[in-house]
């Protein structure tokens, strides 16, 4: 990291990650290294699976595992906005990057926009692949929103 180059600290939203269930999860691992290799400071929001810590540290990125529930053999992580705030606060976060359409990303998106923080998200998928479960067709139009916000 040059003088002239401010190290930042970015929050990685993600419903998957470690140990990474989907290609997202292996994206985010891969992209939040190489910000480390460079300077920056990484810090992840994610989904908690059983036997998983809340808190852990991984190859100098600090993960954050919220109470979840498996939807379509998928962990989702269902966070208070009141947590994601005080993480981001703690944390001193500067960007925060979605990476999932979820209810992780909704609450995480409201927290940041309040804090004024910068957003970014990344379209990994199509929202008709998101709602392939017939369950989850209902959702269309709400993920619809998400994906355009």
């Amino acid at each position: 990291m040059t003088d002239s180059k401010k190290a930042l600290c970015l929050a990685m939203v993600t419903d998957d990650f470690l140990p990474a269930k989907t290609g997202v999860g292996v994206h985010v691992q891969e992209i939040s290294l190489e910000l480390i290799r460079r300077g920056h400071r990484v810090v992840v929001i994610t989904s908690r699976r059983k036997g998983q810590p809340i808190f852990e540290e991984w190859q100098g990125i600090r993960i954050f595992r919220g109470w979840s529930l498996t939807i379509a053999g998928y962990p989702q992580a269902l966070p208070r906005r009141s947590t994601l705030q005080r993480m981001l606060l703690a944390e001193n976060v500067d960007v925060v990057h979605f990476h999932y359409l979820s209810f992780l990303m909704w609450q995480g998106l409201m927290v940041a926009r309040e804090m004024g923080l910068k957003t970014l998200y990344t379209a990994h998928m199509s929202v008709d692949l998101l709602v392939q479960p017939f369950f989850m067709k209902p959702l269309l139009p709400l993920f619809t929103r998400l994906y355009f916000v």
